[in-house]
């Protein structure tokens, strides 16, 4: 087994001058922060929704949820699953 690694360096003041030059600024970030920040908006939009298996037909409160998540945020058309599909 083989193992590669970099060793880190402190930024040259000539990559940080490069930078500031191209609007990069160096700014202080509190890791709290944007952790509560990233939580914040996954638990806004997170929610729950359990499938139904490949031999379940899907139950009401599933379908509704599923709209509900469509009208929010569209996406690609999935296949229906159902025990036929799987040869049950």
């Amino acid at each position: 087994m083989r193992f590669e690694y970099k060793t880190q360096k402190a930024a040259s003041k000539e990559l940080v001058d490069a930078l500031n030059e191209r609007g990069i600024e160096k700014r202080d970030v509190d890791i709290n922060k944007v952790l509560a920040d990233v939580q914040k908006e996954v638990v806004d939009d997170y929610q729950i929704v359990r499938g139904p298996r490949p031999w379940e037909e899907p139950s009401e409160e599933y379908k509704k949820q599923l709209e509900e998540l469509k009208k929010k945020r569209p996406s690609k058309p999935r296949p229906e699953k159902s025990a036929a599909s799987y040869g049950l």
